[in-house]
């Protein structure tokens, strides 16, 4: 998950790479989380107003949800509405820049290149904490980084990144 100014909010783990990302994505309860940072969203749809929450564009195998989304499929026979025509072919083109923050971690930290203490479960099927630590803090990093130096990702959205000290809430 990236945010637009090119923040990765959220990491779930560790799960074994045994599975795939709907069991990924299910395990997270990653919609859930997404409906409670929108309470807004929530009261106004209480209220009856057609309100939509924001939402993560996932591929095509995920099942749509309340923030979660993916790309439109025409029915049977039919055809897509302009506006769902538009949404696929903007969504297409930010497809590829939801990899550029994943790219900058690992040009930034090469510990990430290490060979050693990859695995994200240990022989013993055991969850390897070291490793897991080593991410939220290279994870915390490279937020702390976009925020001093922007990212391509941001400039694509033309959205900037919060100060650091807005992100450190000091």
């Amino acid at each position: 998950t990236v945010f637009p100014n090119g923040i990765i909010p959220y990491l779930y783990g560790p799960i074994s790479g045994r599975e795939n990302d709907i069991a990924a994505v299910n395990m997270s309860a990653v919609n859930a989380h997404l409906i409670a940072l929108q309470p807004e969203v929530t009261a106004a749809r209480a209220n009856g107003m057609n309100v939509l929450y924001h939402s993560l564009f996932g591929d095509g195998i995920f099942v749509p949800q309340l923030c979660i989304t993916r790309k439109h499929q025409a029915p049977i026979g039919g055809e897509l509405l302009p506006r769902q025509l538009q949404e696929n072919i903007g969504m297409t083109s930010v497809r590829t820049s939801v990899e550029w923050p994943y790219e900058t971690v690992t040009k930034l930290f090469h510990i990430l290149h290490s060979k050693h203490n990859k695995h994200l479960l240990r022989r013993n099927r055991q969850v390897n904490f070291t490793l897991h630590a080593q991410f939220r803090v290279i994870f915390f990093l490279y937020n702390c980084y976009v925020c001093l130096n922007g990212s391509k990702f941001g400039e694509f959205f033309d959205v900037d990144a919060p100060t650091l000290e807005d992100y450190l809430d000091v």
